[in-house]
């Protein structure tokens, strides 16, 4: 289903940053593939920078602890909601 996201930081570095990660996580799934580099490329964003994608419910799960570790990390600058 929809998974959304967005930086409470409000910097796009951290988008940039989950971009990658979902990238990573999902490597075989050419669709998520296309659509995060064309939003990426194309999206404006407005507020908050955010994000959204089609996700399998395993998949959001999977997602979810990815973003948590990052955010744990420092990798992000602030929590992603």
């Amino acid at each position: 289903g929809p998974f959304r996201w967005a930086a409470l930081s409000g910097d796009p570095a951290d988008i940039a940053a989950t971009d990658k990660a979902i990238l990573e996580l999902f490597p075989d799934n050419e669709r998520l593939r296309k659509w995060i580099t064309m939003a990426g490329e194309r999206v404006a964003f407005q507020g908050l920078p955010a994000r959204i994608c089609w996700l399998g419910y395993g998949e959001r799960h999977l997602a979810g602890l990815k973003f948590n570790e990052m955010v744990a990390s420092g990798e992000l600058k602030a929590p992603i909601v």
